[in-house]
C-alpha cells in the first residue's frame, strides 16, 4: 500500500545497479526486478526490462538469464497485444524449454501462472487450466509456494468459466489456503 515508497526505493535501486557496471550482477537485479514489473502489470516496463536484460545475458552468455528475458518478452509482448496472445505463449513456451535445459526449475510455479494469462487473454480455457495444472505439479513437487495461490485462483477461474462456479470453488479456496 505504500506505492510512492516503492517507486523512490525502485529509483534508488536503479541507480545503484547502473552504477556496478558488473555483468552479472546487472543481469540479477534486472531479471528480479522483471517479477516486480511483471506483478504490476506494467506491460512496457516488463518489455523495456526483459529487452535490456536480454541484451546483457546475450554480451556475457547467461543462457539463463536469456531464457527468463525472453519468457518475459513473449508474455510482454501478448499481454501489450503487439504480437497474438496465441503466438506469444508459443514462444514463452520455447523460452521455458530453455530455461529448463539449464537445470533450473526455480520459477516454474509463476511462468505458468504468466503462461495461464496469456491463455485466458486469447479465450483458451483449456490452456489455461493445462499451465495451472502444469504449475500447480510443480508447487507440489517442490513446495515452490510463492505463486501457487495464483495458480490454484487462475485455475479456479477458468474452470469456473467453463463448467460454472461451484465446479471451481475448490481451487479458490485452496488458493487462500496458501496466501
Amino acid at each position: 500500500g505504500r506505492f510512492e515508497a516503492a517507486r523512490e526505493a525502485e529509483a534508488k535501486w536503479d541507480a545503484f545497479v547502473a552504477e556496478l557496471d558488473h555483468g552479472p550482477s546487472s543481469a540479477f537485479a534486472r531479471a528480479t526486478k522483471l517479477y516486480l514489473l511483471q506483478a504490476r502489470h506494467d506491460f512496457g516496463g516488463t518489455l523495456a526490462g526483459a529487452r535490456t536484460l536480454l541484451a546483457i545475458a546475450q554480451e556475457e552468455n547467461f543462457l539463463l538469464w536469456v531464457t527468463v528475458a525472453r519468457i518475459f518478452i513473449a508474455w510482454a509482448e501478448g499481454m501489450r497485444g503487439d504480437r497474438p496472445a496465441e503466438e506469444a505463449a508459443a514462444a514463452m513456451q520455447e523460452a521455458i524449454e530453455g530455461f529448463k535445459a539449464t537445470q533450473t526449475r526455480v520459477i516454474l510455479v509463476q511462468v505458468k501462472a504468466m503462461l495461464a494469462e496469456l491463455a485466458l487473454a486469447s479465450d483458451d480455457l483449456d490452456a489455461a487450466i493445462a499451465a495451472c495444472d502444469a504449475g500447480i505439479e510443480n508447487f507440489e513437487g517442490r513446495q515452490e509456494g510463492v505463486f501457487a495461490p495464483e495458480v490454484f485462483r487462475m485455475r479456479g477461474s477458468s474452470t469456473s468459466q467453463r463448467a460454472g462456479a461451484s465446479a471451481g470453488a475448490g481451487d479458490c479456496a485452496r488458493a487462500w489456503d496458501h496466501t
